[in-house]
């Protein structure tokens, strides 16, 4: 079913997004995004709804940006920029006592948290900045120091060469964090994708050639807790862009979205199956003219991180977005590359929440 809502003025339109589950409230929480007519800034808020009451009510809503909700075991951890370092931090929030506590305070802001499954740890990514290196300036007001910034591939943004990122676990209720694969810097770590059972593996996004200046294309890596060794999963595509993948909760599958060519010859994304035992991959969508994992872009989307695959429970399939002719779809797919289309074409899919998926 589709529900159309007008809006008399930009200030009454608001869209949703990140929506995360609590299944024993059958309750979600997602991140709601509008335009303050005060401040005439964006603003970010944190939501609840609950599915058995049909309501829905701001749960986490300050001066600052909150986004980024993920639950576990009665917390909420979320990003927010309403702290004393006024950069994006971690945030917990405990539903039953409704107390709020910042849990870190890194300098240059948090861009990714995730729980680690089954624990009470949770793992963020930040930057850290090289140290400037001494200039006698001062003594010469016409000299300059220039810096140029590498572009990535593909519209995704600015690199700073003098910034690296880094994975840190910490647990709930402690200050202290450990850093997590620190060699994973040597491999462009660019951003967290997925996270095994208890965490034993860690999927990651990380660059193709950390140390080109022109070829920004990424791979995913596997990092082994236990072993502290880093593969790369997608070494069969010398060539091949990945950025998008997703471990089963039984660990045995990892879907990923990606390409087997270079840029220069090929822009569509395929779906693939990467079996981590017999280390095989299957192209599922090799006879299909579809894009896989595709997004839509509006001055309201903010502050998106869900990941664009989703495996149910039991892992015997998996949910993806894809793009036909201009629908943004939701798929989902069975371990033997079985297709079922479950969302509705005309619509606008930007985000998605599988409430079903227990029944497959």
């Amino acid at each position: 079913m589709k529900t159309f809502k007008h809006a008399n003025t930009v200030y009454d339109l608001k869209y949703g997004a990140a929506p995360t589950y609590n299944p024993e409230d059958e309750t979600f929480y997602y991140v709601s995004s509008y335009l303050d007519k005060a401040s005439k800034a964006y603003r970010s808020d944190i939501h609840l709804y609950d599915m058995a009451a049909a309501t829905d009510e701001p749960l986490i809503s300050t001066e600052g940006e909150n986004y980024a909700p993920v639950y576990q075991k009665g917390y909420l951890l979320y990003l927010s920029d309403d702290n004393p370092s006024k950069k994006p931090q971690v945030h917990s929030y405990h539903l039953k006592s409704q107390t709020h506590q910042v849990l870190t305070q890194t300098e240059d802001g948090v861009s990714h948290v995730e729980w680690i499954p089954g624990s009470e740890s949770f793992l963020f990514t930040t930057s850290l900045r090289a140290k400037e290196e001494s200039t006698a300036l001062e003594n010469n007001p016409y000299s300059h120091r220039i810096k140029t910034l590498n572009y990535q591939a593909d519209g995704v943004g600015f690199v700073d060469p003098e910034k690296e990122n880094y994975l840190y676990e910490q647990k709930l209720g402690e200050e202290n964090y450990t850093a997590i694969a620190p060699q994973a810097t040597g491999y462009g770590l660019r951003r967290m994708v997925s996270v095994s059972a208890e965490g034993r593996y860690l999927y990651f996004e990380g660059r193709m050639e950390p140390t080109s200046e022109w070829n920004q294309d990424s791979a995913i890596f596997v990092y082994a807790r236990q072993t502290t060794q880093i593969n790369k999963v997608t070494t069969p595509f010398a060539e091949g862009i990945f950025s998008e993948a997703a471990v089963s909760p039984d660990g045995n599958f990892v879907a990923l979205v990606g390409s087997e060519l270079p840029y220069e010859t090929n822009n569509q994304f395929d779906l693939y199956l990467y079996n981590t035992e017999t280390k095989m991959f299957q192209n599922l969508s090799a006879s299909l003219d579809i894009q896989f994992a595709d997004n839509s872009v509006s001055d309201f989307y903010r502050h998106v991180n869900r990941p664009l695959i989703q495996w149910a429970p039991d892992s015997q399939c998996f949910y993806v977005q894809s793009s036909e002719y201009g629908d943004v779809l939701l798929y989902r797919i069975s371990l033997a590359g079985e297709m079922t289309l479950i969302s509705e074409k005309n619509q606008v899919l930007k985000e998605y929440l599988v409430l079903e998926m227990a029944r497959y």
